[in-house]
């Protein structure tokens, strides 16, 4: 079984006809930032300096 680790990760409703959702190319934009990285089986943030920050807390908007 292939392992990948998980970049962003969310609770989100299923509308008919939606086919991603705005998490995708966030976690897509981190990494590509070099803001998430893998490291091992983990995920490592990292600010703008490169220094190593928690995980960061995305709160989706109610609509």
């Amino acid at each position: 079984m292939v392992k990948r680790a998980i970049v962003a990760q969310a609770a989100v409703p299923v509308l008919p006809g939606e086919a991603e959702h705005k998490l995708y190319p966030l976690a897509l934009r981190l990494v590509v930032n070099g803001q998430a990285r893998v490291v091992g089986e983990h995920v490592v943030f990292s600010d703008a300096d490169g220094a190593e920050v928690p995980a960061p807390l995305f709160v989706p908007r109610q609509s």
